[in-house]
């Protein structure tokens, strides 16, 4: 069963390179000339969708409730969001196991941005233009995050191997389950 559509574009989106297909539950497609929408036909029955051009996105990996979508654009990872394309710096927006957890609600996004040495990369998070190093205080090995929640707070893998758990600032090292990584 489909959710019901909220927001400008709808909420399910289905990611095919930099085209992305709308799916509503009950609405009617509403024809639009912006932003390169166009209304086509049914893909399933009863079901309306619209193909909405995300260029210059080349990959789509999340969307939100608001319609903004994070990806990767030629010159490094962007956030769409109504035709408008913003980038996010240096930081490399992450395809976790579940693709919509890395942009929330708020618009914020993780990824992995490069730190000063060679081939480390660090867990960020890039909120209204802001990119913050969220395990700045590792000075070797590469840390990853996984998911964010619409509080902003932050799950993954630290440089440790250990999981973590980053909320206003601080980071929590949630340890193993025993191992010597979680």
């Amino acid at each position: 069963m489909r959710p019901p559509c909220a927001g400008p574009i709808g909420t399910a989106l289905c990611f095919a390179s930099a085209l992305s297909v709308a799916a509503c539950s009950d609405a009617p497609v509403q024809p639009s000339s912006n932003h390169g929408v166009t209304p086509v036909a049914s893909l399933v029955a009863g079901r309306p969708y619209r193909v909405i051009d995300l260029s210059p996105m080349q990959w789509a990996v999340a969307i939100n409730a608001s319609g903004q979508v994070a990806g990767t654009c030629e010159t490094g990872s962007c956030l769409w969001h109504d035709g408008t394309v913003t980038y996010l710096g240096d930081m490399v927006v992450t395809v976790s196991f579940h693709f919509t957890d890395v942009l929330n609600d708020a618009g914020q996004v993780i990824g992995t941005c490069p730190t000063n040495q060679a081939n480390v990369y660090h867990a960020c998070l890039w909120d209204r233009g802001t990119l913050t190093d969220i395990d700045a205080a590792s000075e070797v090995g590469n840390s990853y995050p996984n998911a964010i929640n619409p509080a902003g707070q932050v799950v993954g893998v630290g440089s440790d191997g250990h999981a973590f758990l980053w909320s206003d600032g601080v980071m929590t090292d949630l340890g193993t389950l025993g191992g010597t990584e979680s």
